[in-house]
């Protein structure tokens, strides 16, 4: 947005009993602002300031003035809007003036005869802080009710400098099983678990001394003894000037010890999935080998011995239907892989949606331990029946370099 068209959102009451400089001034002022109001003395410009306040955003006035100066004019303007910006433009130079002016937090002066320049700048200065006002009630308005919205789904605390709690919602005492006159004025590490390392914390504090946002999860401990986790978020509370740190806040969305339980599940699934392609790859290079003996043997000259060409053939079906039976086991396990998969975002899924932990959750939590082992099992199986597999790939080539031999010898 231009400058000028920033004034044109703006009023002003403009305060002057000079009817020339009124005239004059007020003249420009119509060209740059929305509206200008205007009274000839102190008095005027205080019923004008009582009976458009709301819409008036800053006032213009001289000080020297007939019936009521400027300043008794303010004196009775702070009794019902403490707030209001003004700009005194004065030849007036006594220094008890200015001594009143400032008590009535009066910070803009533009001495006589105006220069219109200054005068525009001293109003951007005031437009500026202003905006500058709006956008934080903004950002606060906006904070509060993200707080609002947050307080409903997650553990939300406060803590001191010294990590003492000043704050904890209502999931935080459910969760904790603890009182608000118990967390309050309590260190927060009253619901640490004994299984988290010290390191954890050390490098918590470290951040957020640093003035840093510490992300992690952690594993708590509630009044009674039971376990709860957390993915946990802690930042710095800064003061108005947005300088130093007065207090931090954390918001914490409960998970489960079957989810964290689920997630290294999955990885050991993908390794494993990558050893078994390694071991497909060695299992391959043996068959092309034993291929590779065998295809030799059937362009050989010698074929006289048909009962032993007969038993290769057997022990290269054998071989075949071994390689078949493998990759039936491969894609069987990336299909139990896919679903698997699946299920878990499903179940992630779900578990997110419902953030207290009931009985309900937790049949349905114990439901998910038990298709996971269930997994686990159908799992073993399929290492042993693999494992049987190799056991029989090994015999078929002793039993290939035995007939090899005879072969040879003959």
């Amino acid at each position: 947005m231009k400058q000028n068209e920033l004034l044109k959102l703006y009023n002003i009451l403009y305060v002057e009993d000079d009817e020339s400089i009124l005239n004059t001034s007020s003249a420009i002022f119509g060209k740059l602002f929305k509206k200008v109001y205007v009274a000839k003395n102190g008095k005027e410009g205080l019923e004008v300031f009582r009976n458009n306040s709301e819409n008036i955003d800053i006032i213009i006035s001289d000080i020297n003035m007939p019936i009521m100066n400027g300043i008794e004019m303010l004196e009775e303007i702070r009794n019902f809007d403490k707030k209001i910006d003004i700009i005194y433009t004065s030849a007036h130079t006594e220094t008890k003036f200015f001594l009143k002016a400032i008590d009535l937090r009066v910070n803009h002066y533009v001495v006589k005869p105006i220069d219109m320049r200054k005068l525009i700048i001293e109003i951007y200065d005031i437009i500026g802080k202003k905006l500058k006002e709006i956008e934080r009630e903004k950002v606060i308005y906006e904070n509060e009710k993200y707080l609002e919205i947050i307080n409903h789904v997650a553990i939300i605390s406060k803590t001191d400098l010294e990590g003492n709690i000043t704050y904890a919602n209502d999931i935080f005492l459910e969760v904790s099983g603890y009182t608000e006159a118990e967390l309050l004025n309590s260190p927060h590490n009253i619901i640490r678990h004994s299984d988290v390392s010290k390191d954890v914390y050390k490098s918590m504090w470290q951040d957020l001394h640093d003035k840093k946002v510490w992300k992690g999860k952690i594993k708590n401990k509630a009044k009674d003894g039971t376990t709860y986790y957390v993915k946990s978020t802690i930042f710095p509370i800064y003061d108005v000037l947005n300088v130093e740190v007065k207090e931090y806040m954390s918001i914490q969305f409960i998970t489960t010890k079957e989810e964290m339980e689920k997630i290294q599940f999955q990885k050991k699934v993908i390794i494993k999935l990558k050893e078994l392609n390694e071991d497909k790859k060695k299992e391959k290079e043996k068959y092309d080998e034993a291929a590779n003996k065998i295809a030799i043997y059937e362009t050989s000259d010698d074929k006289k011995d048909q009962i032993l060409m007969e038993k290769y053939n057997k022990e290269k079906s054998k071989n075949n239907i071994l390689e078949i039976k493998i990759k039936e086991y491969e894609n069987d396990l990336k299909f139990e892989k896919e679903n698997y998969m699946n299920m878990l975002k499903e179940k992630r899924k779900e578990t997110n949606d419902q953030i207290d932990v009931n009985k309900k959750d937790q049949i349905i939590l114990n439901q998910h331990k038990e298709e996971m082992i269930n997994v686990r099992f159908e799992l073993s199986a399929k290492d042993k029946i693999i494992l049987a597999y190799e056991k029989e790939k090994r015999e078929l080539e002793k039993r290939i370099l035995v007939q090899k031999d005879i072969i040879d010898n003959t």
